[in-house]
């Protein structure tokens, strides 16, 4: 069954919506996967990062989640030949619509289900919060991706927001939910950023990606031009950590398939 992945933190900044959109890419362009991709984020960054004029959306993800008929095909546009992109945008009370509505967490992935069997993989980028539509994001997944930036605060958010995913692994019964932390904008220079990683290997045995995406200037380049660092610099460390980071994800559900492609 194709895997669902919900790349999530409640704390923004951590650049969540920049690993979404390149792993997206990476595992599309380098690995040739069908890949459906979620914009949750109210800031819509993902449609805008794909040159989408999210101000002028008339189907977006938040309409998806409160519709009760509608077409999840029609909402969905084809950015890249295997890339797929539900964009985004802020719409005043969404949330509190989508509060009100019945089975409110299900309803993503009642939707998803009608279209999983034509994608590789979906990844869901959720809003840096614990709202509903995050919710949503998680109980629709098959694995989380909590997203760091090494900072004095990291891990006390990634302990709070991982007790969070542990009451809806148990309240709706996803016992194989799996829960991973990913650091990025690691800075392998600085002795906070050395220390955070020792303690998420000591204290989270199993639950972090062996991947680190290095802090470059080249990511914060390849947004500002609105590219992936797939069209922007494929030769840069940080696309190889984005092709370490595809392979690791792939790893976990393909059963060393990834093992025969040479990047």
């Amino acid at each position: 069954m194709t895997p669902i992945i919900a790349i999530c933190n409640n704390k923004g900044g951590t650049g969540k919506t920049t690993v979404s959109a390149n792993l997206a890419t990476t595992l599309s362009d380098v690995f040739k996967k069908k890949i459906l991709l979620v914009d949750l984020d109210p800031q819509g960054s993902l449609g805008d990062g794909f040159g989408i004029n999210i101000y002028e959306l008339e189907k977006t993800a938040f309409r998806l989640m409160i519709s009760d008929d509608e077409d999840i095909k029609t909402y969905i546009l084809k950015q890249r030949p295997n890339l797929d992109l539900i964009p985004n945008s802020d719409e005043e009370e969404m949330e509190i619509r989508l509060f009100s509505k019945n089975q409110r967490e299900l309803r993503l992935m009642q939707q998803l289900e009608k279209v999983r069997n034509r994608y590789d993989y979906i990844i869901i980028d959720a809003p840096p919060d614990m709202n509903t539509s995050t919710k949503n994001a998680i109980v629709a997944a098959d694995e989380v991706m909590i997203v760091i930036s090494p900072g004095r605060y990291a891990l006390a958010g990634i302990s709070k927001f991982m007790r969070f995913v542990e009451r809806l692994k148990r309240d709706f019964q996803k016992n194989g939910l799996k829960i991973k932390v990913l650091i990025n904008n690691y800075d392998k220079r600085q002795n906070l950023d050395r220390s955070i990683r020792e303690e998420i290997v000591e204290k989270l045995p199993g639950a972090y990606f062996e991947t680190i995406i290095g802090k470059t200037v080249r990511i914060g380049e390849s947004q500002y031009v609105g590219q992936p660092i797939f069209d922007y610099d494929r030769n840069s460390q940080a696309h190889q950590d984005f092709v370490n980071l595809a392979k690791e994800v792939m790893q976990s559900y393909e059963r060393g398939k990834h093992r025969t492609i040479s990047v």
